[in-house]
């Protein structure tokens, strides 16, 4: 292992990723992948991670978790619900200061909901839900909510 580092301040440092046709001009080479990720200190000198979107994706989420973990730093996590009680629920999400896209589910049984309708729209929530852990938690939502005796049918 080289004893060899850059030292950049988080002001310096450079990122960006690079695709295969535009590598010579930023790395003075043809990158093996179709995608890299470049990081570099503020002389240029740096790092080449060459890999598919999925795995540079990967990775960095690696990089994050580890980071978080290491100096114990929880996200931050705002909600904004909007609800018209006669009409829809919009939602904003903004994850340590950047908003996020959401997908929003309501769990509204007093909305005059019979028990096939109900039925429909909890099993299409599981289905649109992103991951297994989700969806478990739409389904647990779904179970015997606040109003369920308005549910008819």
């Amino acid at each position: 292992m080289s004893t060899r580092q850059e030292w950049a301040t988080t002001s310096d440092a450079l990122y960006g990723v690079i695709t295969r046709a535009e590598s010579v001009e930023y790395v003075g080479q043809t990158i093996d992948t179709s995608h890299a990720l470049q990081l570099c200190g503020g002389s240029g000198d740096g790092l080449v991670i060459e890999g598919d979107p999925g795995e540079l994706v990967a990775f960095i989420d690696q990089v994050h978790a580890h980071v978080h973990a290491f100096l114990d730093t929880p996200p931050r996590v705002e909600l904004i619900v909007v609800r018209d009680p006669d009409g829809d629920t919009t939602t904003r999400l903004f994850l340590n200061g950047r908003e996020t896209p959401t997908a929003t589910v309501t769990v509204d049984a007093g909305a005059g909901w019979t028990r096939g309708d109900w039925t429909a729209h909890r099993d299409s929530a599981v289905a649109d839900a992103s991951c297994p852990a989700v969806a478990a938690a739409i389904g647990e939502a779904f179970t015997d909510p606040p109003g369920a005796e308005h549910i008819t049918g």
